[in-house]
This record gives C-alpha cells, structure tokens and sequence, in this order.
C-alpha cells in the first residue's frame, strides 16, 4: 500500500491499489468536493531549466497535472456586464441593457470573488457603473418630464 502525503494538511494517507485516496483528516480527495486529487512523489529536480516541476499522477491512465495550475481565465458574464453597459449608452433599448449590465456585473464579482481562477473584476465593475449611470441619466429625464408635462398641464387648466 502506497502512502500519500495531504496537499491540504500534510497528512500521511496510505492508499490501496486501484482506490482513490482520500484523506480522513480534512476530507480532501472527495469527488464531491472538486478538489484537486493527491499525487505521489516530490518535484523532479528541474529547479533553474525553466520547466515546471513535474509530479508522477497517483491514478492509472491520469496525465500529470498543470504545475502552475492553468492561466486565470476572464469572466463571460464580465465581459457581458461590460459590453451591455456600453450597448445601454448607444442603443434604443439603454434600459433594458443597462439592467443587464447591473445584474451581470453583480452575479460576475461574486463568482470571482469565489473562485481565484477567474478575472475581469475591472470589466465587471465597469458595466456596473455605466449601467446605473444610464439608469440614473434615465431616471433624471422621466422626472424632468414629468415636472415640465405636469407644470404646462396646471398652466392649461
């Protein structure tokens, strides 16, 4: 029985052949929790060659994974918060995507705010800001039209 050491909490996890090591400790190893499986063996010795440190894969048929864990990717619904936010500014239907824009700028910064992989915080603040700008801008004009229509509406009566 290989025994495995906890990328969590260092505990020592010994292993049978052909099982999925999880780690009573802390639970790490779970398919439930999503999170990263355990691999045997140090970092080979490629410290200075510019290489990422390889790991052998503990599970039969896995690749090695990614020692950098993969670039950060930008989020869809930040890159949508901001590309409504500006269409809110240059089209007819400026409310409609300027609410977008807020509710996909809000559900993008908490997504990102959950998981440290995802970027585009800055897009999302962005399509925020110029949508409710645009509801702001768009408010003002309904209420100074309402003034103007009310007051000629009393100077006719």
């Amino acid at each position: 029985m290989p025994a495995l050491q906890c990328p969590r909490c260092s505990q020592t996890v010994q292993v049978a052949a052909g099982q999925m090591p999880v780690c009573p400790n802390c639970g790490h190893g779970r398919p439930d929790t999503g999170a990263a499986p355990f691999y045997a063996g140090a970092p080979s010795s490629s410290f200075g060659t510019g290489q990422p440190p390889q790991y052998a894969a503990t599970y039969p048929g896995m690749a090695p994974p990614n020692a950098y864990y993969g670039a950060q990717k930008t989020d869809g619904m930040a890159v949508a918060a901001l590309v409504l936010g500006c269409l809110g500014w240059m089209s007819i239907l400026g409310v409609v995507a300027s609410i977008l824009a807020v509710i996909f700028g809000f559900v993008s910064q908490s997504r990102i705010a959950a998981n440290p992989m995802l970027k585009g915080k800055g897009m999302a603040t962005a399509g925020i800001v110029l949508g409710f700008a645009w509801l702001a801008l768009w408010l003002l004009f309904l209420l100074f039209f309402a003034a103007v229509f009310g007051a000629m509406g009393r100077a006719f009566t």
